[in-house]
């Protein structure tokens, strides 16, 4: 069964968007790139696969020098904005985005942001949700990425904080900072003499 893609669907009537003005030509699809045979649930699933070896490493082997040495490499994250960048040519993502009323309606600094009810409408599109999960595992795990090096640079534990990374990255962040703050202290307590 051939899936209907966005662009074959007639649409009434495209809002301009400061970004997608009707006289602007949208991009053409890039069918002949080798992302355009990966599946958007292929692609889901393959970048959260991917990026399961790379937590388990953080929390199983945090002090290993091999893991650290992947994990400081500049490799893996632009490999991952590769694979990102060609999804989205490869899958027309920008025409797609284009054709949706994603932006704010009217003018104003708002008509340069998306709304709500744009974002919840492009979900609804397999390439689509699939490019902002891989976006959002990739944001998630190079937080966790700084966490777990900077834990290394500063002698901090940041097991507690990678796990949070995983999936809600901010959380993640905030308790490798909190953490920090935390072991700082007690560190300059220690190091204070005691007084007699």
């Amino acid at each position: 069964m051939a899936a209907l893609r966005l662009s074959q669907v007639p649409l009434a009537r495209t809002r301009a968007t400061p970004m997608c003005s009707p006289g602007r030509r949208l991009a053409p699809r890039h069918d002949s790139l080798p992302c355009s045979c990966m599946s958007p649930s292929t692609a889901f699933q393959a970048a959260t696969l991917a990026v399961i070896p790379l937590y388990g490493a953080m929390v199983t082997a945090p002090r290993s020098p091999r893991v650290s040495q992947v994990l400081a490499s500049p490799v893996i994250p632009v490999a991952g904005a590769a694979m990102y960048i060609a999804l989205a040519l490869g899958w027309g993502a920008w025409s797609e985005l284009c054709q949706l009323q994603l932006w704010h309606q009217g003018s104003g600094p708002l008509a340069w942001l998306p709304s709500n009810e744009g974002l919840a409408m492009a979900f609804t599109h397999a390439n689509l949700a699939a490019l902002t999960w891989i976006h959002i595992i990739t944001l998630d795990w190079l937080q966790a990425r700084w966490v777990y090096l900077d834990g290394l640079r500063s002698h901090i534990p940041t097991l507690h904080s990678a796990i949070l990374c995983f999936m809600v990255g901010p959380l993640g962040v905030l308790s490798h900072l909190l953490t920090k703050y935390i072991v700082g202290m007690h560190r300059s307590s220690n190091a204070q003499p005691s007084a007699a």
